[in-house]
């Protein structure tokens, strides 16, 4: 599945500002997506440009080739390893990091997740040294930290089964007992793949379809075909309304700038 990029622009915007401004870098296998926010407003926002583009801007110069305030870069791997602080030990980020199938010019990051797990991730492209030349103040961080990290903060019953969809991978994540009990990214071809792993994780964290709502964000809106395949086997479905901006254009929807927008609170 793919999806075409998309670029908005505020009527706010000046270039000759951004030394005040953040600048939210998403990287993932083939392709970008960026925003730049003020506080809580957002100037820019662009999703599924090609890295090229990012490596050497041109359509994109006025906002990536500026000097920010901070810039926050998320890597999105399609391979990581999650371990418990309580079994950590540094002698064994060698072993850990064997599971990531690293060569000799990969670089290995080990992060905090949060405040039980650390996360260790790859940066597969190698293309964070060339970026990071680019810029004054940088971050490097596992994208979805952010997401996770907006969910936690925000989530009350603790009933709910998290969604994030982009077009070719999908995002899942639950809580129990006001901690993180499974998260993992799963790339899939077609709707009905997406809905075959929903299905197979809650099947095998023991939870019953009935009891647990799912809260999608990301590419998905009401009654489109992402949701009505999952409402065959799910009862209870919402789009996540958490917001982090204080506004949206009308073009972007709350739950699709979700994942962006929160890594913010990577910083």
């Amino acid at each position: 599945m793919t999806s075409q990029s998309k670029l908005y622009i505020s009527d706010d915007f000046r270039p000759e500002r951004t030394k005040n401004f953040i600048l939210l870098l998403q990287i993932r296998e083939r392709d970008f997506s960026f925003a730049v926010v003020y506080q809580k407003e957002l100037q820019v926002y662009g999703k599924n440009y090609p890295l090229n583009e990012l490596l050497a801007p041109q359509e994109l110069s006025d906002y990536l080739s500026q000097e920010y305030n901070k810039v926050i870069i998320g890597i999105e791997p399609q391979v990581f390893t999650i371990l418990p602080k309580s079994l950590h030990k540094d002698e064994l980020d060698v072993q850990v990091s064997r599971f990531l199938d690293v060569n000799e010019h990969e670089k290995v990051y080990r992060q905090s997740l949060n405040d039980d797990n650390f996360i260790f991730f790859k940066d597969g492209n190698q293309m964070v040294p060339q970026i990071t030349a680019r810029y004054k103040y940088y971050h490097i961080c596992f994208f979805y930290k952010g997401w996770i990290k907006a969910i936690s903060e925000t989530e009350a019953n603790w009933q709910n089964f998290y969604i994030d969809v982009q077009p070719d991978a999908v995002h899942l994540l639950y809580f129990k007992n006001n901690k993180l009990r499974f998260y993992n990214r799963l790339s899939y071809e077609n709707t009905h793949e997406l809905v075959y792993f929903v299905a197979l994780t809650l099947s095998e964290l023991q939870i019953n379809p009935v009891n647990i709502k799912l809260m999608l964000s990301g590419e998905v809106s009401l009654n489109d075909e992402t949701i009505r395949a999952l409402s065959e086997y799910f009862p209870k479905i919402e789009i996540n309304a958490l917001s982090l901006l204080s506004r949206l254009p009308q073009q972007l929807t709350i739950q699709e700038a979700l994942s962006l927008s929160a890594l913010n609170l990577c910083a």
